[in-house]
């Protein structure tokens, strides 16, 4: 049996050459050199220093530019929390406050969206103004779940019930099947069923079909859009053919047939296009015309809803299709442009209905005609003679009160004797 030795000899010499050799006793020697060049070591070294050098500068160039996107994020959603707050918060106090008469059956959809605008804003805005100041998700995945949940929730419910608003009007104008402004068990079903329908849908990712993920600059949350498994793609599919294929078509449907309606009837009442004078035409006119307002005017809420939501759905379908392509910031732009979405509603219905800006108006001018009496009454108190000026600024301040309240009641009666908007919208087809 022939034995075999090998030997292992390492010098190190000051060219900083390292030399082994292994020698097999029974046949040959082997020797072999590994030499270290000094000059070339330090070229490796030095591009490599450099690469680590160049990738943490681009690092910190992302970090920088991500920092800044998230700053003018958390300042844009600021000011669109702040005027949602504001402008669905005026809607609200003024149908079930100041004017509980306006809640008709129409106006009772629109107070819906108001609610689930402003309660947006209060309870779920603020946790991504919040991290996106801070540049990374505050709350955890818990607080990620939950703030998931309630956004898909809102969003579908707010698409259900504007859909919910051609039905009504279908129903009403095309098919005349409802009599009156009053709600009835109809819209009170109909909203009902849209918030269920909504939370059933919006639970399908806590339970395991797709999940709720940070999104796009990791600031807010939402169905996980990258995901390729067949479960999770059926998620995106079912939410995007339900909340937005199926709604868009239902609304196009109704608002199409109820201006045939509308327009049919007024060819037919007046042919040829001869208008008469007489007091029966000219009610039928303007309730024909109210009736095209009103239908306008819903109109243009849910486009803009659309059109704040339509971005989304692109990217929807893109995750759909191709998943791995969607980059962050394709992601988050589009989740931005729908949290814009929410103070629109109320802008549009104040804007094209008269007596809700005339409402307004007369609110915000006793508001300020008072927040003045309050100023002066606090100027007049610092001078001498306290208690006499505070005693006639006390009496003007009721004069003027009541005057306020004089002038709303005297608007509210003309008003009345009018024939408003919500009122005749009705008789329009009989």
């Amino acid at each position: 049996m022939n034995s075999t030795s090998i030997m292992i000899k390492t010098t190190h010499n000051e060219s900083t050459s390292t030399t082994i050799n292994i020698t097999n006793y029974e046949s040959t020697s082997t020797t072999i050199n590994i030499t270290h060049n000094e000059s070339s070591y330090n070229m490796i070294n030095s591009t490599h220093n450099e690469s680590v050098s160049r990738w943490n500068l681009a690092s910190e160039d992302q970090d920088f530019g991500q920092s800044w996107i998230n700053l003018v994020v958390g300042c844009i959603l600021l000011t669109t929390t702040t005027l949602s707050i504001f402008t669905n918060g005026t809607c609200l106090y003024i149908f079930f406050i100041k004017r509980r008469s306006m809640l008709t059956r129409i106006n009772s959809y629109i107070a819906v969206v108001c609610i689930l605008a402003f309660t947006k804003a209060i309870i779920g805005y603020p946790m991504v103004i919040s991290s996106s100041f801070a540049g990374y998700w505050l709350f955890g995945d818990a607080g990620c779940m939950y703030y998931g949940f309630l956004m898909t929730t809102f969003g579908l419910c707010t698409m259900f019930t504007l859909s919910l608003i051609s039905v009504d009007r279908y129903l009403m104008v095309v098919l005349c099947r409802f009599n009156g402004l009053s709600i009835n068990s109809f819209s009170i079903s109909a909203i009902s069923g849209s918030i269920l329908l909504s939370v059933i849908l919006a639970m399908g990712p806590l339970f395991g079909w797709n999940k709720y993920v940070r999104e796009g600059l990791g600031t807010t949350c939402s169905p996980d859009l990258k995901l390729t498994d067949a479960l999770s793609r059926s998620y995106l599919t079912v939410l995007m053919i339900v909340a937005f294929v199926l709604p868009l078509a239902v609304m196009a449907f109704c608002y199409w047939k109820i201006f045939s309606k509308v327009m049919e009837t007024r060819k037919n009442l007046f042919p040829g296009n001869k208008h008469t004078d007489t007091p029966m035409s000219m009610t039928r006119k303007k309730n024909i015309n109210l009736e095209i307002k009103l239908a306008l005017t819903l109109v243009y809420i849910v486009v803009t809803f659309l059109l704040c939501w339509a971005p989304y759905s692109v990217t929807m379908i893109w995750a759909i299709v191709d998943a791995k392509s969607l980059t962050p910031l394709l992601i988050s732009i589009p989740s931005l442009v729908t949290k814009l979405g929410s103070c629109f509603t109320p802008l549009v219905y104040m804007g094209r209905d008269r007596k809700m800006r005339r409402v307004v108006k007369e609110n915000f001018e006793c508001l300020r005609s008072e927040t003045e009496n309050i100023i002066s009454n606090q100027n007049e108190i610092v001078r001498p003679a306290a208690s006499n000026v505070n005693t006639l600024s006390t009496k003007a301040h009721t004069k003027t009160k009541s005057s306020c309240n004089q002038e709303k009641m005297s608007k509210r009666s003309k008003s009345s004797a009018k024939t408003g908007l919500g009122q005749t919208i009705n008789e329009t087809i009989v």
